[in-house]
């Protein structure tokens, strides 16, 4: 069970499935929901254009901005709440656990993710924090790589924490890093399917990407694995593994993380650029 979860609020729709899915992991247990606003600093992002074109910027252009920026945390504290009592939780500061607690808007982004990340059990967030503004600024590749925090990425509705799994395996540390991480919501699952892409596997971890290592794991957990399926795709890995999971009517797909030189993967594409860009695609729960 996910004790500590930090959510992240991008201040858009997105966040509602990510804040309802928190929500859900924390009930019924000890568990303590924290929200932190990721949100662009665009007062920030003006002085600096100003003092580098020398441009005068009005203070009310700035007034304005601040304003926007409390009201989206203001709409952000709200929505928590709502989700909150929907769940049974209580909302915001107290001593006790089972609650939502929204976090104050940070001042030194960076600083404060991996200050939270590092006592989450889970970091839980929508679609909008892996584009524009917020993956200009670093903050999704932050949660993976340096605070090695395992991401669920929640698109659907909060019942599809209960609906089908598929993991994408390949012996690789990332992917198991990943199945660990991803046991509670496996043991929640209604069914649990292993999908490998045959042109994505490694011949070094050829041993450890046999799907049978994968499921006698899971079966000392208590975890019965459905299916397995080896796709044949020659196309890009990434896209072989999604049409493996859609095959399998996944709701949830736990994966491995920038398993390439994050940069290669930056030039060049990789499987973690294909899961995330799947705006239609299933949950994702990734750990590098």
């Amino acid at each position: 069970m996910y004790r500590s979860i930090l959510a992240i609020a991008c201040g858009d729709a997105s966040d509602r499935p990510a804040l309802q899915a928190a929500a859900a992991l924390a009930q019924g247990g000890r568990a303590m929901v924290r929200v932190l606003p990721v949100l662009p600093d665009l007062v920030g992002q003006l002085a600096a254009l100003g003092s580098e074109t020398g441009a005068i910027i009005p203070q009310d252009v700035y007034d304005g901005l601040i304003e926007a920026r409390a009201a989206t945390h203001a709409a952000i504290v709200e929505e928590a709440r709502a989700v909150a009592l929907a769940a049974g939780l209580k909302s915001g500061d107290g001593p006790d656990s089972g609650r939502v607690v929204v976090e104050p808007l940070p001042d030194a982004l960076k600083i404060r993710i991996a200050n939270a990340v590092s006592l989450a059990d889970l970091v839980v967030s929508g679609q909008a924090a892996t584009g524009g503004d917020v993956a200009d600024a670093g903050a999704f590749a932050e949660l993976l790589l340096n605070g090695r925090a395992p991401v669920l990425l929640a698109r659907r509705p909060v019942e599809a924490l209960n609906g089908t799994a598929a993991i994408a395996w390949d012996g690789s540390p990332e992917a198991g890093r990943a199945v660990r991480s991803a046991l509670p919501l496996l043991r929640q699952a209604k069914r649990v399917a292993v999908v490998q892409c045959k042109g994505g596997l490694k011949a070094l971890l050829s041993d450890a990407a046999k799907p049978e290592r994968l499921t006698q794991y899971l079966a000392l957990h208590g975890i019965t694995t459905s299916a397995v399926m080896i796709a044949e795709g020659n196309g890009p890995e990434g896209e072989c593994l999604l049409n493996a999971a859609r095959t399998q009517g996944a709701d949830l797909l736990v994966s491995g993380a920038y398993g390439h030189w994050r940069l290669f993967e930056t030039l060049f594409g990789g499987a973690t650029r294909s899961f995330l860009a799947a705006t239609d695609g299933p949950n994702l729960l990734l750990s590098h």
